[in-house]
């Protein structure tokens, strides 16, 4: 999240400003997000260095990454105002940068050069930086603020701040959480979206310019998959792959084709298949199934001038996009090959290049290879997750059960397989392709084309595929909480298992390139 305060960017593409990205279905946004054990890694830093932000134990400008001191296994990342957080394998959550309204969870309102861990944290699976808050989701679904609470943005019922985490009032089953300005929101696991903070621009949504110090659901929004704080502005992505989007709209952020602000969500003109959604003060930003990248708001050129921009135009000469950020006039982004890049205003070293030139248009950051995720502050700096590239993502304690009618595949017949995760683990189908091998029969199920389902009664929140592939009609599900659960119901006349004999192997492959888990069950002949 970025309050601009001031007008002097440039952009990548002729597009300005990106934010920070939640990644469809991953809880906890990034926030960064959610991370899967694949990710898991070490976080860097660059740019801008005033209050410690970069984590390197000074307060020296980088102009190229470097490795926040003493962190290790993270497994998510996110950039606020002036500070930076960091959610642990082991569920800890670590805080460094400025300080001055006790965002970093310590107890104090000192500064931190290198990070300190939040006090009384755990089990926490994702994180989320504002301005001048912070916010984390636990395992259990609950979520924790602290920081600057003058607006409500704590949602603790009171307009003060907080040295510690306190529990935000009357929310549980939370999936994700995006930390904006001077307010907070949290997605439920039911679809709903619930805001609280400061509302005078209509960000919270609930048809008011008012600020609550409690939740309030954002007014008409249902089957949301992921959601975006900028500083006024949000964006939210349904099951549906449509964006909706509400509150400031002085600089066309709200893609609606006008500069009307919105007090509830209205629909962003033309864009569908949307996979991952970016907030920021002068952009808003999505990433299609495709990769492609698309924004609106306003355009900056480096030169003084500027356009407004208020439907959606692709961001040019990126075309495999996985993961994007931005911070104070410029943007990052991540390919699908590991590697990063940035564009626009450079005078802090914040896009990485060993210069302080502005980019037009996106160059390589130096030296980081292997990234799972970006995020960048309010004020001109940068972060990356680089992952261990020995780390990997097998499942735990994988488990089958199997009915058939025979030994070759038939009508109807169901294979269930449940796989356990280390906590804050999880797969995004959106951008990871699920491959799968019964016997002799195989298929690959595409990223992006899973459905999101939000969660039914006792049922949990789940990406679902219904399709036909190599012959065969495939029905996959895979829960988002406790756990994966990856139900096959494959019906076909038998020929892609014939010659199947018990036991059967059934091996399922998650993601290109995190581990593979192979697992064995005797058949059960109905």
């Amino acid at each position: 999240m970025r309050v601009t305060k001031s007008v002097r960017e440039c952009f990548g593409a002729n597009i300005p400003l990106l934010h920070r990205v939640v990644l469809a279905g991953m809880v906890g946004g990034l926030l960064i997000a959610n991370a899967t054990a694949a990710q898991a890694g070490t976080p860097w830093a660059w740019g801008w260095n005033r209050a410690g932000e970069v984590g390197d134990g000074t307060t020296s400008i980088r102009s190229t990454p470097v490795q926040v001191t003493g962190l290790t296994n993270v497994t998510g990342v996110a950039a606020g105002g002036d500070h930076g957080l960091a959610v642990k394998l082991d569920g800890t959550v670590w805080a460094w940068g400025e300080n001055f309204g006790g965002q970093l969870g310590d107890g104090t309102n000192t500064n931190r050069l290198t990070p300190v861990q939040v006090s009384g944290l755990t089990d926490v699976v994702a994180v989320s930086a504002g301005e001048t808050h912070s916010l984390a989701v636990k395992s259990d679904q609950t979520v924790w603020a602290w920081g600057a609470g003058a607006n409500g943005e704590l949602g603790d019922g009171a307009a003060t701040n907080r040295l510690t985490p306190v529990q935000v009032t009357g929310l549980t089953d939370v999936v994700a959480v995006s930390a904006g300005g001077y307010y907070s929101l949290a997605l439920k696991s039911d679809g709903t979206l619930w805001a609280w903070g400061a509302g005078s621009y209509g960000q919270l949504g609930d048809g008011a310019t008012t600020d609550r110090h409690m939740p309030v659901q954002v007014s008409g929004l249902t089957n949301v998959m992921a959601i975006a704080a900028g500083a006024y502005h949000n964006l939210a992505l349904k099951s549906d792959g449509t964006l909706w989007a509400w509150g400031v709209n002085a600089n066309s952020l709200l893609g609606d084709g006008t500069a009307t602000d919105r007090l509830t969500p209205v629909q962003v003109s033309g864009l569908t298949n949307v996979v991952a959604v970016a907030a920021s003060g002068t952009l808003s930003l999505a990433v299609r199934s495709d990769k492609t990248l698309w924004a609106w708001g306003i355009r900056l050129n480096c030169d003084g001038t500027q356009t407004f921009i208020n439907t959606p135009q692709q961001v040019i000469g990126l075309t495999d996009v996985v993961a994007v950020a931005a911070g104070s006039g410029h943007g990052l982004a991540v390919n699908s090959d590991g590697t990063a890049w940035a564009w626009g205003d450079n005078t802090f070293g914040q896009l990485g290049d060993s210069t302080t030139t502005c980019r037009l248009t996106p160059v390589q950051v130096s030296g980081l290879t292997n990234v799972a995720a970006v995020d960048s502050g309010s004020y001109y700096f940068s972060f990356a997750l680089v992952r261990d590239p020995a780390e990997s993502f097998l499942p735990q304690n994988p488990t089958v059960a199997m009915t058939v009618k025979s030994n070759t595949m038939a009508i109807d017949d169901l294979f269930t397989v449940n796989f356990s995760f280390a906590p804050g683990t999880g797969i995004n189908p959106l951008t990871e392709a699920v491959s799968l091998r019964v016997g002799s029969f195989s298929a690959t199920i595409p990223a992006g084309s899973f459905q999101f389902k939000p969660a039914k009664r006792n049922q949990p929140a789940q990406y679902a595929y219904t399709g036909t592939i190599n012959g065969v009609s495939l029905t996959v599900k895979i829960s988002l909480l406790g756990g994966n659960s990856f139900e096959f119901r494959a019906a076909g006349n038998g020929a892609n298992l014939a010659g199947t004999v018990n036991p059967v192997t059934l091996a399922v492959m998650l993601g290109n390139d995190q581990g593979q888990a192979t697992v064995t069950a005797q058949i059960t002949n109905r």
